[in-house]
């Protein structure tokens, strides 16, 4: 009876944990999950009839920047790992999501968000030799002339 119960508390914890702090067991994996959060979190701004402060542990800025950042942090690692293009690359690429960051930026809402996306755009094209490759590339170059300009 016992092991019953504590099997199933066992079960229960680690079933709470990973909802709580989910595993990644990919890098891919993580980058998606980071994405997916600040598309949540814009379109529950954009539904919601008053928009909500949600900031980070420190009450700063909106959590959004600092998934922003890791997902940079990201393709800086990823880059470093590999030789060709890596899979958090692609799917950032194949996402658009350089297209919807620009369309963050130019609503700059969460207040912020526009110098957020800025240095992502910078840092992006001056620290990871694949985008410089990839510079005239649609997929880029609209993008980043729309941020721009």
């Amino acid at each position: 009876m016992f092991k019953r119960l504590k099997k199933n508390v066992f079960k229960y914890a680690e079933d709470l944990a990973e909802v709580v702090a989910p595993s990644f067991r990919t890098p891919l994996e993580k980058f998606q999950n980071h994405w997916q959060r600040v598309t949540d979190f814009i379109v529950d701004q954009s539904t919601a009839h008053e928009p909500s402060d949600d900031t980070n542990d420190d009450g700063d800025e909106p959590f959004v920047f600092e998934l922003i950042r890791d997902m940079l942090a990201m393709l800086i690692d990823e880059e470093s790992d590999s030789d060709g293009m890596g899979p958090c690359m692609e799917f950032m690429l194949g996402q658009n999501i350089l297209r919807t960051a620009v369309s963050l930026a130019q609503g700059d809402f969460p207040k912020g968000i526009r110098a957020e996306i800025l240095k992502f755009f910078t840092k992006l094209l001056t620290d990871i030799s694949q985008v410089q490759e990839l510079t005239y590339s649609h997929v880029l170059l609209r993008p980043t002339t729309r941020q721009f300009l």
